[in-house]
């Protein structure tokens, strides 16, 4: 007897921003309101000291929102305390948000915070994460030399940069250091790992996560790189054994689910499959590449009709889809619905023309990697055909080197419209209007 499959009754969507907002302000208002409470009982400064640990234990974790929480917090307390607006300057800067990280360094200065080295650093810092190395370069050497409590922050921010910028060799040498100096820290060889898998260095991406690994055993990015370098290797058995090892650490984990059910699908067990993309569906309903791969993995096993209604809501939602388009086309053909096949298979093929517009721009990004214009163009088809997550990224980047860039905010805007996200998609609407128009042409930015 088969196992009846869960059926989304729309296209799965994130949840809205509106109600996380909510959430969020009401449990930061509770939190304030308790804070102060206890700092009329108890006085102010430990009150502060230990939101200021919480925090910082975030930053570790690299939970930006729960930092700024606790920062936020301890602002309330006592609005004075300088220190308080450092950290939410450090927190600013880890979420992007520059507006901010420029407040709260002004009022870090304004209010006593005595470092003042370590707050010009912190504006160096975002500048060099966000692309901008070459307005710092200079100073790297200097930094390093001093670092203070800041070294690991400091090799992070030009190792950032550098990626976004495509030069991964400059980036490999500050890991050096990094490793050399902390060697302690598992983060040097998180970056390693990250930046020989993307391209496809795999004997060099597993060692480095298997370095990771000896350090921190259960890492579960550690765990699904070494995976896929094992899988690019050609050993798949290898691969198996260690997402097995993700999943009995981290069962409440979707992704060790999602891979471990590819690599059984790309060995025709579509038996063992299902289970596991079963379970990857019930952690995490709106992610549409589960339920893709579910689709597939149905139509393998002849359940074409349930394949269909696994499909059918996402090619509704993202109609451009490459992967979800072909799914269906294929899982109609099995129901023997021949005629509806034949219409998104033909759409499909369509859609397929952006393909090598695609390919070009990909070799575009590495010749002019600070271009705007590219990494918009890029994201949106990206966005479009291939991946929702992916295309963000990519336009969010094209952001880092033109934060006025009009049609990467348009993109965004009807991109978090799409979701229900209403916040961001009017935050990037507001900033649309007031940008001015790109170039039409997909020439790099003066």
């Amino acid at each position: 007897m088969t196992k009846p499959v869960p059926q989304p009754a729309h296209a799965p969507r994130p949840q809205r921003d509106d109600d996380r907002s909510r959430r969020r302000f009401w449990r930061l208002w509770l939190l304030i309101a308790g804070l102060t409470l206890l700092a009329a009982l108890f006085g102010r400064t430990a009150i502060v000291q230990a939101q200021l640990a919480l925090g910082r234990r975030s930053l570790e974790r690299g939970d930006w929102a729960a930092a700024r929480e606790h920062f936020q917090a301890a602002r309330a307390v006592d609005p004075k305390h300088g220190e308080t607006h450092f950290w939410l300057a450090r927190a600013a800067r880890k979420s992007g948000d520059l507006e901010v990280l420029r407040t709260s360094i002004e009022n870090a200065r304004k209010h006593g915070f005595r470092d003042r080295e370590r707050l010009a650093r912190e504006w160096m810092l975002a500048l060099a994460e966000t692309g901008r190395i070459h307005e710092v370069e200079r100073r790297l050497p200097e930094m390093l030399m001093r670092p203070g409590e800041d070294g690991p922050e400091i090799c992070s921010a030009f190792v950032s940069g550098y990626c976004l910028r495509l030069q991964f060799e400059e980036a490999l040498t500050v890991l050096e250091a990094w490793e050399a100096d902390y060697p302690r820290d598992i983060r040097p060889h998180l970056h390693r790992g990250r930046i020989y898998a993307g391209n496809e260095k795999w004997p060099q991406a597993e060692s480095a996560y298997a370095r990771l690994l000896e350090m921190s055993p259960g890492h579960a990015e550690g765990l699904r790189g070494l995976a896929e370098a094992q899988r690019g290797q050609g050993r798949s058995a290898e691969a198996e054994t260690t997402l097995r090892e993700l999943i009995r650490r981290r069962p409440e984990d979707a992704s060790g689910y999602v891979h471990l059910a590819e690599l059984l699908f790309d060995r025709k067990d579509a038996e063992q499959a299902l289970p596991l993309l079963l379970k990857a569906v019930e952690l995490e309903p709106a992610k549409a590449n589960s339920r893709v791969l579910l689709g597939k993995t149905l139509t393998a096993l002849g359940r074409t009709n349930e394949a269909v209604e696994q499909l059918q809501p996402l090619v509704d939602a993202w109609p451009e889809d490459f992967a979800s388009r072909y799914a269906l086309a294929m899982a109609l053909r099995g129901a023997r619905r021949a005629a509806e096949a034949e219409d998104h298979f033909r759409t499909y093929a369509e859609l397929q023309q952006s393909m090598p517009r695609l390919e070009e721009l990909k070799r575009d990004v590495r010749l002019h990697p600070q271009s705007p214009d590219i990494r918009c163009e890029l994201g949106l088809l990206v966005l479009r055909h291939i991946s929702r997550s992916e295309g963000v990224a990519w336009l969010e980047s094209a952001l880092q080197f033109d934060a006025q860039h009009a049609g990467a905010h348009a993109a965004l805007a009807e991109h978090y419209d799409k979701i229900g996200r209403r916040d961001l998609a009017e935050k990037h609407r507001r900033s649309a209007r007031a940008a001015t128009p790109p170039p039409t042409s997909g020439a790099p930015s003066a």
